[in-house]
Order: structure tokens, then C-alpha cells, then sequence
């Protein structure tokens, strides 16, 4: 019995310090939720900068732009050392007898094949870019639409 005591005595203390410490955090809260005095520009600004549908298209717009850089790239040289009996034995037990051999070898490209990479990756680059502004287009649209509805709302409700 003791110890329920002294867990209620507790809570008497802590539950006021929890409703000052709940009272801080929703008062900005509140604050913000009563400035409802809101423009068309304000609303358009504040949706491009915050909706994430429209921030993936920066990471697809990276990704892409990337990939363009890759396609951009030439077929790597490489190159290549090949020494043999270079360790033998009897006669063939000194460096004299060694055979070196070196390769370069490279992919040879025909048909302009590089140039078509790039071109495919900047059309798909552009097609990105394309997406993202009728993606815009139709956030922006379907915001004017709900923000003239609500004014209509709100001019409705103060006629009556």
C-alpha cells in the first residue's frame, strides 16, 4: 500500500508539469491553426515547396542525369603484361630467355552506338522533366480548384 502512496503522490506532482509541457507545444500549434488568412499565391508557393510527390522527381532527375554521364563515357582501354618462363630451368634458367607480352584490347563500337546511348538518355531526361511539369500542372490545378471551392464555402457560410 505503501508504494501505490507513493506513485499517486508522484503523479499529483508530475501532472501539472505535464499539461505546462503539453500547453508549449500545441500553443504554436493553435497559433498557426488560426491564421487562416491565406492567399492563392501563398498556397501555390507553400505546395511547390513542400509536396513530396514532386520532390521524387528530383532523386529520378539525378538518377537519369547520371546515367547520361555513364552512356556519355568511351569503352575503357585496358591493358595488359604477360611475362613467361621468366623462372625456368637449365637453359632457359635466366632472364635472357623470358618472352614479355603486352596487350591493349578496347570494344570497338560501330553504328555510332555511343551517340545513340546519349541520345536516349537525354530524351529520357527530357521525358522526366516533361512528367514533372504536367505532374505540376495538375497539383496546381486541382489546388485552385479546391481553393476556389473553399472560398465559395466560406463565402456561403457567411451569407447565412
Amino acid at each position: 500500500m505503501p508504494s501505490s502512496y507513493r506513485l499517486g503522490e508522484r503523479a499529483r506532482r508530475l501532472i501539472p508539469l505535464g499539461l505546462i509541457v503539453f500547453g508549449l507545444f500545441t500553443a504554436p500549434i493553435y497559433a498557426h491553426a488560426t491564421n487562416r488568412n491565406i492567399n492563392l499565391a501563398t498556397a501555390i508557393t507553400k505546395t511547390l515547396a513542400q509536396n513530396p510527390q514532386l520532390h521524387q522527381y528530383d532523386l529520378k532527375q539525378s538518377g537519369l542525369a547520371s546515367q547520361l554521364a555513364t552512356q556519355n563515357l568511351r569503352p575503357r582501354v585496358s591493358a595488359s603484361v604477360e611475362v613467361e618462363n621468366f623462372a625456368g630451368s637449365g637453359d632457359f634458367a635466366s632472364s635472357k630467355s623470358a618472352e614479355t607480352t603486352l596487350a591493349l584490347s578496347s570494344v570497338i563500337e560501330l553504328g555510332d552506338k555511343r551517340s545513340a546511348r546519349v541520345s536516349l538518355a537525354s530524351t529520357r531526361l527530357q521525358q522526366l522533366e516533361n512528367e514533372r511539369k504536367i505532374f505540376t500542372l495538375d497539383i496546381l490545378g486541382a489546388l485552385t480548384s479546391n481553393f476556389i471551392n473553399a472560398i465559395k464555402t466560406v463565402s456561403y457560410t457567411h451569407l447565412t
